[in-house]
């Protein structure tokens, strides 16, 4: 990937994805960690980033845990 590319991608991901790097980084400073959790379906009530399937489902696969 060109440098310019990997610019564009990272500052549109920061973009689309705002809400979820803000509590991320408000929950970690809390003491939170990242855990792996068996992948299911999104609460969508909480901000995530989410693995779009070919079957058209959206799942989390890993979760702020104090």
């Amino acid at each position: 990937m060109e440098p310019i590319t990997a610019i564009i991608f990272l500052g549109l991901f920061a973009t689309q994805n705002k809400e979820f790097i803000d509590t991320a980084v408000e929950q970690s400073k809390d003491g939170y960690t990242w855990q792996q959790i068996q992948c299911r379906q999104v609460n969508p009530e909480l901000p995530a980033i989410t693995i779009d399937t070919p079957t058209g489902k959206k799942l989390v696969c890993n979760k702020l845990t104090k």
